[in-house]
């Protein structure tokens, strides 16, 4: 049974291929449509852009180390002024270049690390006392108007990256220690992986419509709620004491449970609200890891007390559960359909 295209939908390779076959599409408008859907100098443009990120981090760190090698030497006063010199030069010429081009937005990106290093640097020169989370907070605030005007989504991965720098300061220096912190971290990154994918949806040719920031958040909020799901039932295992919680461990359970919700609502929001492919397997790849770890924190001690072949049969016994963990996650994510991903068809049909 032949599929039927949908011409309301995205045109897929697949839908080029079979209009083409079906005498619909002339060979030459099936590769110019195949250029426009997935350009060969693809590639090449991720390489100039590529070249221009590696080309300010460059030019950035040679400032940084400029600074480090001549600290002593150098006065307050020329620290200070060299510094705002590099903000308001990258301020400048990311309004002549514009914000809708990548090297203004770079431009911009490089002004908002300028201010960070501006803070500090003032912090030290007439040792203000301000405590690290306090610096990082002011940044944060400082830059937020700027990442809004961008319309950049390496800018607000700047601006995150600093955030959560803030929040795990401010809870090591004012709270204590303790792998709760990892609950808050984890509500943003998922926030900013749904935000971003329901603005990418509703406009799919917008600035936000670009998948490497859902990706890189999405694995990184999974990761935390993978660690806070792993981390209680290991207390529950073997009991589990930090010794600068101030909680003295009251709200370990509460965290693991939390985790469970967030990592449900990774879940929901991968294979069912936004239906992405690539997030989905980044899902079922964190949770094949978490549900392997917590078969060996479970029954890997058990295992391994089987008498004098324990190590070798516990080995090769623990090794193919976690194959047939990895195999069941895999025929998990074949059940799914995905958006951009064509069902498969009963070839019998």
């Amino acid at each position: 049974m032949t599929k039927t295209v949908d011409f309301d939908a995205p045109l897929t390779e697949g839908d080029l291929d079979q209009l083409y076959r079906e005498g619909k599409l002339p060979r030459a408008g099936m590769q110019h449509l195949l250029q426009l859907i997935a350009p060969r100098n693809l590639w090449g443009l991720w390489a100039d852009k590529l070249s221009l990120v590696v080309g300010v981090i460059l030019v950035l760190a040679g400032i940084v180390f400029f600074f480090a090698f001549n600290w002593r030497e150098m006065p307050g006063w020329q620290k200070l002024g060299l510094i705002n010199l590099g903000l308001v030069t990258c301020l400048v010429a990311a309004l002549v270049r514009g914000l809708d081009s990548v090297a203004g937005q770079a431009l911009a990106i490089g002004a908002s690390l300028f201010v960070g290093v501006f803070m500090a640097v003032f912090g030290q020169i007439y040792q203000t006392g301000a405590d690290a989370y306090q610096l990082f907070m002011m940044w944060a605030i400082l830059i937020l108007p700027w990442a809004i005007l961008s319309k950049s989504l390496a800018h607000w991965t700047l601006w995150l990256v600093i955030a959560h720098i803030f929040m795990v300061a401010i809870w090591v220096q004012t709270v204590g220690d303790g792998f709760e912190i990892d609950v808050p971290l984890a509500i943003v990154g998922l926030l900013a992986f749904g935000v971003q994918s329901f603005h990418a949806q509703k406009h799919p040719k917008g600035w936000t419509a670009h998948k490497w920031f859902s990706w890189i958040w999405l694995f990184y909020s999974l990761t935390l709620t993978a660690f806070l799901v792993g981390a209680w039932i290991f207390k529950l295992r073997y009991g589990l004491n930090i010794y600068s919680d101030p909680f003295d461990g009251r709200l370990q359970d509460i965290a693991g449970l939390i985790g469970i919700v967030l990592h449900a609502l990774g879940y929901y929001f991968a294979f069912r609200l936004f239906r992405n492919l690539v997030s989905a397997q980044i899902w079922t790849l964190i949770s094949s890891i978490l549900t392997s770890t917590i078969f060996l924190i479970l029954f890997a001690e058990w295992i391994f007390d089987w008498g004098d072949g324990g190590l070798l049969f516990g080995g090769l016994f623990m090794a193919a559960v976690v194959a047939g963990i990895f195999w069941g996650g895999i025929k998990f994510l074949n059940l799914h359909e995905f958006v951009g991903i064509p069902a498969k068809e009963n070839e019998n049909a």
